[in-house]
């Protein structure tokens, strides 16, 4: 894999790998032409990206011609539309494999005039293994090479498939009942709890870790109050972002782990019929500006999709959604039948879209929890339009 963000990749960087004498490795594979339209071709190249994504994932770049041993030996620009290119390429992969893989991406940079290098940067697999449609077969990445997977490999896959699910249930149960508990970076106000958990999986599949000093010089990490936060701090977890802090405690708080795995907690402390009052347009508001902001400071620190988001409120059962006009909704409507509301985990593949739109399940939920059919501040249309 070439060490740069794949929009950020220049016609340098593939020069150097030429100057350099770069070889194809676990992470890296040139070919010589892009993918033709033939089945035979498509089937090869589905092959390859198979591989990589149950491997460790890494770059396909085509246009680069190489020697016996697999060094890059010079540039072979490819002259085909460059956007039309990039999406067959995504498009085959995204109808070829099973299951679907997604965050795959693909780059055109141009070498000269009409003339193109493609960079394919494949993830690494957060549920593999992955096999090929057109003959059902499992391949897997080593060194320079491809081969297919044996039927105990393949079980072997799921099983660590299987772990790695486990791992994200055991992270939620491990942070929630640390905030149960009162174990908190920084003291909470009292009322009820809202903690989002965003866990992008490809600091899950890594030991990579988030150089959280450096970051914190020059960014901030947003909090669930339609801010930026006011205080930022360095902690043994890694970076906090705290606002509205009083003698009382604070209102939210956003943590970034060390390994890349985000906390954020806001709380619900207005009363009102002697219940913690949550303004549903407000909730979802916050929570829309939240992931709004965390998106580029995701990409900041290469921590791209998918992701996983995990919502949990705690000390339900004393809180209500704020609805002026209750006469019209039966009893239990807009208040919660349980202390925790756990929702199902939502991953998202594609953090290019709007934040209301990869919110709306978790939305739908919340409604759901309160005693509705969804949340109402959707349109037919799927547009986030609250009343």
């Amino acid at each position: 894999m070439i060490p740069v963000k794949l929009d950020d990749a220049r016609v340098e960087h593939i020069s150097r790998l030429i100057d350099a004498g770069a070889s194809e490795s676990k992470t890296l594979e040139f070919k010589r032409d892009i993918p033709g339209k033939d089945g035979s071709a498509k089937h090869e190249f589905l092959a390859d990206v198979c591989a990589l994504a149950n491997a460790a994932g890494g770059d396909i770049i085509f246009g680069i011609d190489e020697n016996d041993d697999g060094v890059a030996t010079g540039i072979v620009g490819q002259a085909v539309n460059p956007d039309n290119e990039c999406l067959r390429l995504q498009d085959i992969v995204l109808h070829g494999l099973e299951p679907k893989l997604t965050g795959i991406h693909a780059h055109a940079i141009m070498v000269e005039e009409g003339k193109y290098v493609f960079i394919l940067r494949v993830p690494q697999s957060w549920m593999p293994p992955h096999r090929v449609k057109t003959n059902q077969h499992f391949f897997i990445r080593e060194g320079r090479r491809k081969r297919q997977l044996d039927m105990p490999e393949v079980r072997n896959a799921v099983i660590q498939s299987e772990s790695l699910r486990e791992r994200i249930r055991s992270f939620r149960a491990d942070r929630i009942g640390r905030l149960i508990a009162g174990e908190v970076p920084v003291p909470l106000v009292d009322g009820a709890i809202e903690v989002l958990h965003v866990l992008p999986l490809s600091s899950m599949l890594s030991s990579k870790s988030v150089d959280v000093i450096d970051y914190q010089r020059n960014h901030f990490i947003p909090v669930i109050s339609g801010g930026m936060g006011g205080l930022w701090k360095i902690n043994l977890d890694g970076a906090l972002n705290c606002r509205n802090i009083t003698t009382q405690g604070c209102d939210a708080y956003t943590q970034i782990f060390r390994d890349g795995m985000v906390e954020g907690v806001r709380v619900f402390a207005q009363r009102g019929s002697g219940l913690y009052q949550i303004n549903t347009c407000k909730l979802e508001y916050e929570l829309i500006d939240f992931l709004e902001k965390l998106k580029p400071e995701l990409e900041v620190l290469e921590l791209n999709a998918p992701i996983t988001l995990m919502y949990t409120l705690l000390r339900a059962k004393s809180a209500e959604f704020y609805i002026r006009d209750r006469f019209h909704l039966d009893d239990h409507q807009g208040r919660f039948d349980r202390a925790i509301i756990t929702l199902p985990e939502v991953v998202i593949e594609d953090l290019s879209l709007p934040a209301e739109n990869l919110l709306k399940p978790v939305f739908d939920l919340i409604w759901n929890a309160a005693g509705f059919a969804g949340s109402p501040n959707f349109d037919v249309d799927g547009e986030w339009k609250p009343k």
